[in-house]
């Protein structure tokens, strides 16, 4: 059986780092001399103490919810589109929290009006499951303007050299 003390530390690193990614780093707390772990370890009576090697600390709903909104244009990134239109689109997260998932609609002003011709509504939502049956939710809406190219096709796509 292998030294456990010999065994390096690359999967607790890793483990570090996936958990930064997951609540932000401000929310895994390592021991340092800036940093002291005693009040997470020691318990209600203040009689016993235990070891650990990190906290994570539970990143509230909204600072994890404004990640997941910038994940969601990372991942599926409107500029790539062959043409904006209106419409909604949806998933989840790759290797992400559980229970979490996006809603993304594009409602088209130009549609209606031409004076608006290429002008969207942009409304970017991501839930998350809570306690029970409640699920809560983050939103962002921007207003995007995209002018019709050369081909009349409205997209944000760079055109290929």
């Amino acid at each position: 059986m292998p030294n456990q003390a010999s065994k390096p530390n690359h999967d607790l690193a890793k483990l570090l780092d996936s958990l930064k990614q997951i609540v932000g780093s401000d929310h895994v707390l390592i021991e340092s001399a800036s940093n002291d772990l005693v009040q997470y370890v020691r318990d209600w009576r203040g009689r016993e103490r235990g070891v650990a090697l990190a906290v994570v600390r539970q990143a509230r709903n909204y600072e994890q919810a404004r990640r997941m909104l910038g994940l969601v244009e990372a991942e599926n990134p409107l500029r790539l589109e062959d043409e904006i239109t209106a419409g909604q689109d949806s998933g989840g997260f790759t290797g992400g929290p559980s229970g979490w998932s996006w809603v993304r609609i594009i409602e088209d002003f130009g549609a209606e009006d031409e004076e608006q011709e290429g002008l969207f509504q942009v409304t970017t939502r991501v839930y998350w499951s809570q306690s029970g049956d409640r699920r809560g939710m983050e939103e962002t809406v921007q207003m995007l303007y995209v002018p019709e190219n050369v081909d009349g096709k409205r997209t944000l796509k760079p055109k290929a050299l």
